[in-house]
């Protein structure tokens, strides 16, 4: 077997290890967003890479247009852990209070008309 085969060939099989690997960690996050077959996993994987070039953490693009009207404070502490993944959006860590959780509705979130 020639050198440039043994390297597609190791190559094509690390990609698939990474492939089944990353598709296992998307399904274990649980349904949510797009269908959970491996359709929707590359639909996330399309969407996940067309991502790479945005930062997540920047709201300036939504400063003055109603959304918000000046920046962000910054949080104290650290950020919470959230799965690489673009949907679903999961957050791993740094959970409400189960107290706190009910009050987390649709309703909670509509503002009063003035």
């Amino acid at each position: 077997m020639k050198a440039g085969r043994r390297v597609a060939l190791a190559a094509a099989v690390l990609a698939a290890g990474w492939v089944v690997r990353d598709y296992r960690g998307w399904l274990a996050l649980g349904t949510g967003g797009l269908p959970h077959t491996p359709r929707g996993w590359l639909t996330m994987a399309v969407l996940r890479a067309r991502a790479w070039r945005v930062d997540p953490l920047d709201t300036t693009a939504f400063v003055g247009t109603g959304h918000l009207t000046g920046p962000l404070p910054n949080r104290p502490g650290r950020r919470p852990t959230v799965a690489g993944y673009p949907i679903p959006h999961r957050q791993l860590d740094q959970f409400p209070d189960q107290r706190f959780t009910p009050a987390l509705s649709v309703a909670s979130f509509v503002a009063a008309p003035p």
